[in-house]
């Protein structure tokens, strides 16, 4: 490694002192031909980057379930994090206009040097939650934090009793902002007691409260196992890699 490049790692704070010499503070992952840069697994700041095996069911999601969309779609990514929702979006719609969201400002650097390395144009927004533009969204992605408990980092901690709260209040604030015929493609982990899923029945209520069709289905249906041994999962059967998709009707 050159001394320039070691210069501007250091100064993008890229690499940290660790003993004799130094670690990255960066990782990076590979979805399909795209690559993203992220914190690593070394790293836990509360401003951490998270990319993980949530990322790529995220990725499949979406893949999966991608509708067709008009030249100048809007496409945001609520909470982007690394910004891997938005891209694998914006790759199968190259004619939309991709908008990343983000409460971290550490989040939303990254993702920006994701999208340039990408060759895919971005808006930025820094904010906890959709951007205030009514009735204007074509398609909205979302991998919202869901674990439930005492607070941790920001890419993590869901809030609620169980992990459940910012999934439903990002859904609820997705679809009061999606155009007529726009989507939500919604991934996130719920806790299901006795057979049953709170945040199903959750996102049923949002979708009848803004006029929107839901669809729903477990992808993966225990994740995470050893939360299961919080207080805040006492009595939780197990957690499920969910997917909804949640069309506003025109």
């Amino acid at each position: 490694m050159g001394a320039r490049l070691f210069d501007l790692m250091l100064e993008g704070q890229m690499l940290r002192p660790s003993g004799p010499g130094f670690v990255s503070t960066l990782a990076v992952a590979a979805v399909g031909r795209l690559l993203f840069l992220h914190t690593s697994l070394r790293a836990r700041t509360p401003d951490a980057v998270f990319f993980g095996p949530d990322s790529y069911r995220f990725a499949d999601f979406i893949r999966a379930e991608m509708p067709t969309l008009a030249a100048g779609a809007t496409i945001l990514d609520l909470g982007a994090g690394s910004g891997v929702g938005g891209l694998v979006a914006a790759t199968l719609a190259p004619q939309g206009q991709l908008v990343l969201s983000d409460r971290n400002p550490r989040a939303l650097r990254l993702a920006a040097v994701n999208a340039a390395f990408a060759d895919r144009a971005a808006v930025l927004h820094e904010g906890d939650g959709a951007p205030d533009q009514p009735r204007s969204l074509d398609l909205v992605v979302a991998n919202p934090p869901y674990v439930g408990g005492a607070r941790g980092p920001i890419y993590s901690h869901g809030g609620g009793r169980r992990g459940e709260a910012i999934s439903l209040r990002w859904a609820a604030q997705a679809m009061e902002r999606l155009a007529p015929g726009g989507a939500l493609l919604l991934y996130t982990g719920s806790a299901i007691v006795r057979g049953n899923d709170p945040l199903r029945e959750g996102l049923a209520r949002a979708c009848d409260t803004a006029g929107c069709d839901l669809a729903y289905r477990e992808l993966d249906p225990d994740v995470f196992p050893s939360l299961l041994l919080k207080p805040a999962y006492w009595g939780v059967e197990r957690i499920a890699a969910v997917g909804a998709v949640a069309v506003r009707r025109a």
